[in-house]
């Protein structure tokens, strides 16, 4: 899977969403060789800004500082490889909707990996997530960063029926 697939395959295919995933964790990868040492945030901003920040004119509201915070804090909370395997699978989210929708096996993966997460979310648990993240970033001049009140986070959720 690769490039081709990305630019010439059959956008509604199980491949597609796989080498689409398999390019936004690419990117995480790519970020955790370039600078091994980095807290984990960082190189889940690498992620999603890199691949973002390629069209930032049209993808300017997910490049937002309050969105881009709250995808590292939400995803920071795993430990690696988890939470940029997870953030891969929400971008897939955003820009792949009808793989999302055509094969289940993508929502149950990341339901899976982010699940707790969102209970604490959910439950407005923010200490919780607050040790979860400072324990996966040590260092990071980011620490407690929950709870998150950014209103682009917030409509980008509810837009996605991340939540209602």
């Amino acid at each position: 899977m690769g490039i081709l697939t990305n630019l010439l395959g059959d956008r509604n295919t199980e491949k597609f969403g796989d080498s689409w995933a398999e390019t936004y964790f690419k990117r995480y990868d790519n970020s955790t060789r370039q600078n091994p040492y980095a807290s984990p945030a960082i190189h889940l901003a690498n992620m999603w800004c890199g691949h973002f920040g390629c069209k930032s004119e049209a993808n300017y509201k997910l490049l937002l500082p309050g969105v881009v915070k709250s995808m590292v804090a939400v995803h920071g909370c795993l430990r690696p490889p988890s939470g940029g395997i997870a953030l891969s699978l929400y971008m897939l989210f955003i820009e792949q909707r009808q793989i999302i929708d055509r094969y289940p096996k993508y929502q149950t993966k990341y339901g899976e990996l982010m699940n707790d997460i969102f209970f604490l979310l959910h439950a407005k648990n923010y200490d919780e997530l607050n040790a979860r993240f400072n324990a996966v970033n040590p260092g990071l001049q980011l620490q407690s960063p929950f709870p998150l009140e950014d209103p682009e986070f917030n409509e980008l959720a509810k837009r996605l029926g991340i939540w209602q």
